[in-house]
């Protein structure tokens, strides 16, 4: 985990985020975590699921 650590702007309101996991023959999974400079949670932040292709 935080192997990959990708600074990004949100703005307030909406943001979207694609994660694309590529794997063709073992399992798959992934990590992400949204935090401010130093690491810590954001108090205020909902997250909301997409219906996902396949589920």
């Amino acid at each position: 985990m935080d192997r990959y650590i990708f600074p990004v702007t949100l703005t307030k309101g909406k943001n979207s985020i694609l994660v694309k996991v590529c794997e063709e023959k073992e399992g798959w999974g992934f990590y992400l975590r949204i935090t401010d400079k130093n690491g810590q949670a954001f108090d205020d932040l909902e997250i909301k699921r997409a219906v996902q292709i396949g589920e």
